[in-house]
């Protein structure tokens, strides 16, 4: 991606940016690909927040909940009901739990 500097911006000359959407595709697929063989779940949920993808929907499915409410209720349960994936869950926010204690 090619971007102008301040000068020519100041300037108030026209400006040209060009992005090469193809190569960004292609990095960001060998990126996910490569993540996707080393079984990085971090890295992808990371990257492709799954509220944001279709995935919810996959996982109600593939785990029988009859609706997306169902499954938060259950993981909600879940995570009251069990310390040990509370404790994970809440080491993924770092200090911000202690900071807004």
């Amino acid at each position: 991606m090619q971007m102008p500097d301040w000068k020519a911006i100041q300037h108030g000359d026209n400006v040209n940016i060009i992005v090469d959407a193809q190569a960004m595709y292609q990095d960001e697929k060998a990126r996910l690909q490569s993540w996707i063989a080393a079984k990085d779940v971090e890295k992808i949920v990371g990257r492709y927040p799954i509220r944001e993808t279709m995935a919810r929907a996959a996982v109600v499915a593939a785990l029988q909940f009859k609706s997306l409410d169902q499954y938060e209720a259950a993981v909600r349960k879940l995570v009251s009901e069990n310390e040990s994936i509370r404790t994970i869950l809440l080491g993924y926010f770092g200090g911000l739990v202690a900071a807004l204690a």
